[in-house]
């Protein structure tokens, strides 16, 4: 008789211009999983995207990866949109991931389905997976009745950052946060100084500063010439009364 962890984990990992990435990506947590049945790819690709011929190829070669494809600069939207296609096909579970993260850690689906299991009923719940990440929100995963009481994965606002920050506070505000340390997951460009400059690729540049516009920023200063992070972090604290919000829904879910 075929084993089964009876939980149902859907990775989350928009690409772009990182075909190989993607690909390790989906190795790493494939080659490491007990089950690697029960695991299921969500990626998002912009419709211009210049190595679909090879992501298309990965596709072929992974009967569990979904791509969807779709307008560019869309980020926070794409997100959510591979996220709810996750939540439609009943996953238990949705984990935040990224084509530069790969996963190092052995039966790492065993460990998540031991927390799942030692949730309430309510079955809410936010996993933090550990990373060499400066925050240790970067890569959570969220149950799915997380998601049918908040609404959804991504709240479709933000340019390209915040995303996993906005995940933590709503949970850490609803005191459904578990942090999982024994699960080890390593980001390639997590660094946004120098490290992060020597080992950036074009997608990297693309969403973080170049040397140019931090000389700018540096004699101009931000307000003249906001970074997407700036931006995004302006949403985000604008945005806190609706987090509240969402909190308050898990809270009262959780003692139903």
């Amino acid at each position: 008789m075929q084993y089964t962890n009876e939980l149902k984990i859907g990775i989350i990992v928009p690409s772009k211009g990182r075909s190989q990435g993607l690909e390790k990506h989906i190795n790493s947590y494939i080659t490491n999983a007990f089950n690697s049945d029960d695991i299921n790819f969500y990626c998002y690709l912009d419709e211009d995207e210049k190595e679909l011929d090879k992501y298309k190829f990965i596709n072929d070669k992974f009967i569990n990866l979904s791509i969807t494809i779709g307008p560019p600069n869309n980020f926070s939207k794409g997100l959510n949109l591979i996220a709810m296609q996750a939540y439609k096909e009943k996953c238990d579970l949705l984990i935040f991931g990224n084509d530069d993260v790969f996963c190092k850690t052995n039966k790492w689906d065993m460990i998540l389905k031991n927390y799942y299991d030692s949730l309430s009923n309510h079955k809410i719940g936010c996993f933090l997976l550990k990373s060499n990440s400066i925050s240790k929100w970067a890569f959570p995963g969220v149950t799915r009745n997380w998601i049918k009481n908040v609404g959804c994965f991504s709240p479709g606002i933000f340019n390209f950052f915040f995303h996993d920050t906005w995940i933590f506070d709503i949970s850490q505000r609803a005191n459904c946060v578990h942090e999982i340390d024994s699960i080890i997951l390593f980001h390639d460009h997590n660094d946004f100084k120098f490290e992060g400059f020597l080992r950036g690729d074009s997608t990297y540049f693309q969403n973080n500063l170049n040397f140019f516009y931090r000389l700018l920023r540096k004699i101009f200063g931000k307000k003249r010439f906001p970074s997407k992070h700036d931006l995004d972090q302006i949403i985000f604290e604008e945005d806190e009364k609706n987090r509240i919000k969402i909190s308050e829904l898990l809270i009262n879910a959780m003692k139903s």
